[in-house]
C-alpha cells in the first residue's frame, strides 16, 4: 500500500483510531519532519499508535494540508481570472 501511495496511485487509506489513557496527560514534542515527508498522505499515520503522540501533531498536519488546499484553489482562481482578462481584452 505504501508503494502505491508513493507511486501516486489512487489508494483509499484506512482510518485508525487508538485512544491511550496517557495521550492527553503526556504531551510529547511535535516531531519536525521534512516538508516532503510531511506532505505524504502516510504522514497522518506517524506515531498513530504511540501513546506519547498528541493532538498537536495531528493539528499541525491538518493545518498544513488545509493551507496547501487553499493555496491550490487560490492559484486556480487566479489562473481563471487571468484567462478571463485575456479573453475580454482580445
Amino acid at each position: 500500500m505504501q508503494q502505491q501511495v508513493r507511486a501516486g496511485e489512487p489508494v483509499t487509506l484506512p482510518i485508525v483510531a487508538y485512544y491511550g489513557t496517557g495521550r492527553l496527560l503526556k504531551q510529547g514534542n511535535i516531531n519536525r519532519k521534512s516538508s516532503t515527508e510531511s506532505r505524504s498522505r502516510l504522514y497522518a499515520y506517524h506515531d498513530a499508535l504511540n501513546t506519547n503522540s498528541n493532538y498537536k501533531t495531528f493539528e499541525k498536519w491538518f493545518v498544513e494540508e488545509s493551507f496547501a488546499e487553499l493555496r491550490l484553489e487560490a492559484k486556480k482562481n487566479l489562473d481563471l481570472l487571468d484567462e478571463l482578462d485575456k479573453a475580454s481584452n482580445s
